[in-house]
């Protein structure tokens, strides 16, 4: 097994590498390899969407903004201060529903590691993967090729060729948990991960680039892959647009809505029955629905929490989260796709014995 550690020379190689592609005047698909950085790795070699995965998150809901202010106050925290904000963000989230989000996409960047910014943090995922572009454009359903965030409506299949790179002091603890990672070709690290790909690409034959939130940095390689890209995309029928502009990204939002409101139902339908408020359907709808009247919402929510009591509602909020990530952690969890045509969360949410509240 391959590992890569940190060379003196790393420097002098990246930039003869970029200007030998410089040199050559134009890219090629074999001038591009997908990367990605993620904590999931499948069994299969088959990544699945969100959409096809169970999947728990937190959100900025009504109710993680509600909690968050609640807390502000009995704390007497300051939003606007670094370490309190985080204390905050952290407390709310521990005390606020899981909910999902829908996604029928798959995300890579090309030539380099996503770079974290505010969209997310991306550092220190346990495997990255490097695949060839050559490998799959004309495979898969590729809706867009940008250097920043290049993306298919998936599934996807890791190439047997495909390098997987994972951190050395890792791996151990990794092959435990998932013995099937030896039918991979694995490659360890030991220092700065950025580096660890940058050589990856190298020994590929593939000129690495610093890759922003908007794009990778620019230089005088810029118009050639971009004329690179722009041919691939034509030939094979996708876009160029950003993810925020596709019809994937509307699509996708608007069923994000919509499981949003079957797991704000079944909350607070769970909530009220733990604690034997019998609301109106009305109250149930309103409670439910995506916070559009985000100031009413809030204001409900803060009368049922006054209702029950701040630490009961937090007390059942860990329970209530913990009986989801256990149907998860138990395979039994439905996916977004099976929600949304069951059109509820059909899945075990029997929260708490009720003598816990008499």
């Amino acid at each position: 097994m391959k590992i890569i550690t940190s060379s003196k020379n790393h420097k002098e190689r990246l930039e003869n590498s970029r200007y030998q592609k410089l040199q050559t005047g134009k890219y090629t698909i074999d001038d591009f390899a997908l990367v990605r950085t993620t904590d999931y790795l499948p069994s299969d070699k088959k990544i699945l969407p969100l959409c096809d995965t169970p999947f728990l998150t937190h959100t900025t809901n009504v109710p993680n903004s509600v909690i968050f202010k609640i807390l502000q106050e009995k704390y007497n925290l300051n939003p606007f201060d670094e370490e309190d904000y985080e204390k905050l963000r952290e407390m709310a989230d521990r005390y606020s529903p899981l909910s999902s989000q829908y996604r029928s996409t798959i995300h890579f960047t090309l030539n380099g590691l996503v770079s974290s910014h505010s969209k997310g943090n991306f550092d220190g995922r346990k495997f990255i993967i490097i695949d060839k572009l050559s490998s799959h454009l004309g495979k898969e359903n590729f809706r867009s090729l940008r250097m920043e965030d290049s993306f298919i409506k998936g599934p996807f299949e890791i190439s047997d060729e495909a390098i997987i790179l994972i951190n050395k002091d890792r791996y151990e603890k990794l092959l435990e948990e998932n013995p099937w990672l030896q039918n991979y070709n694995v490659t360890l690290y030991t220092g700065d991960e950025k580096e660890a790909v940058e050589t990856v690409l190298l020994d590929l034959g593939i000129t690495p680039e610093t890759i922003g939130e908007h794009g990778a940095e620019y230089s005088k390689r810029t118009p050639l892959y971009k004329a690179a890209l722009s041919d691939l995309a034509k030939s094979y029928n996708c876009s160029e647009e950003k993810h925020f502009y596709s019809e994937e990204y509307k699509e996708d939002d608007q069923k994000s809505l919509q499981i949003w409101e079957i797991f704000n139902r079944n909350f607070y339908e769970e909530l009220c029955k733990t604690f034997k408020i019998e609301p109106s359907e009305e109250t149930i709808n309103f409670l439910s629905s995506f916070d559009f009247a985000r100031p009413k919402l809030e204001e409900k929510l803060k009368e049922l929490i006054n209702q029950i009591g701040l630490e009961e509602y937090c007390e059942f909020v860990l329970s209530y989260n913990k009986t989801l990530e256990g149907s998860l952690n138990g395979k039994t969890f439905p996916t977004n796709n099976e929600i949304l045509k069951q059109g509820k969360l059909n899945t075990s949410t029997s929260i708490i014995d009720e003598k816990t509240y008499q």
